[in-house]
This record gives C-alpha cells, structure tokens and sequence, in this order.
C-alpha cells in the first residue's frame, strides 16, 4: 500500500515517463516535418510520431482524471501537472502543424520519396551559395569602410 508521503514520488514517476514520451515524439514529428519540407517530400513518418504523442497525452489525461489525488497535496505536484499541461498543449500544435505539412505536401505535389542529390549538383549549389555569400560579404564591407 502506498503511503500519502510515497505518493507524491510514484504520482511524479507516472507523469514524467509519459511526459518524456510525448516530448520525444513531439520533437522527431517536427524533425521529420522540418525535413519534408526543406527535402520537398511527403512526411512519411510524421504522422506515427504525432499518433503516439496523442496516445500518450490520453494516458496522461487518464493518470491525471483518477480519484488518487484526494490522498495528497497537490502542491507537491503542481509543477508536474503544469508541465504535463504545456505538453498536451504542445502536442495539440504539432499536429496542426503536420496537418497543414501534409496539406502543403499534398497541394505541391511534393515527391513520395527523398530523391538523391548527384554529388556535382550538390557541389555546384554549395559553390553557388559560397559566391553569394562572398559577394554579400564583399557589398557589406565596401558599405561600411570609412575612410
């Protein structure tokens, strides 16, 4: 059984590993949406990462509704539920964001699949950007020299 001073601990635990797992599938559906769009491809795997956020903010919704908080102060874990809170809010974004992602996708006709770059391709836009930036650089300076 488990005493009112040992709740607080295990109510903490419960909340911190569902929130973590919210967090990370949060963060790799951003990574992954953040990548379809600088690659122009469809997120293939944004939308299982928003699924288990969603799941596991319901397992968090479910931790927090039990009848078990009428045994403890709540003040002792107030922080945690305002955390878990954000994150709820958190995974509500991100998925709005993989919605207008996937929409984006869907209207550009973004590609299935990544397509591979040819390594002189790759080379010459590097190049190109490094003579804009030069030249950027070169502008600025002659702007700013006084004589």
């Amino acid at each position: 059984m488990v005493t009112p001073l040992q709740a607080p601990e295990e109510i903490k635990g419960m909340i911190k590993e569902t929130t973590i797992k919210m967090s990370i599938e949060s963060g790799k559906a951003l990574k992954e949406l953040a990548h379809s769009i600088k690659t122009m491809t469809s997120p293939l795997s944004a939308n299982k990462h928003v699924s288990n956020a969603k799941t596991a903010a319901k397992n968090l919704k479910s931790l927090l509704i039990l009848g078990f908080w009428e045994d403890i102060n709540l003040l002792e874990v107030i922080l945690v539920a305002v955390v878990a809170s954000i994150l709820t809010d958190i995974v509500i974004c991100v998925e709005e964001i993989a919605d207008s992602v996937n929409e984006l996708a869907s209207l550009s006709h973004f590609s299935s699949k990544e397509t591979k770059v040819d390594s002189s391709k790759k080379f010459n836009i590097e190049a190109t950007q490094s003579r804009k930036i030069h030249a950027t650089n070169v502008v600025f300076d002659s702007q700013h020299n006084v004589s």
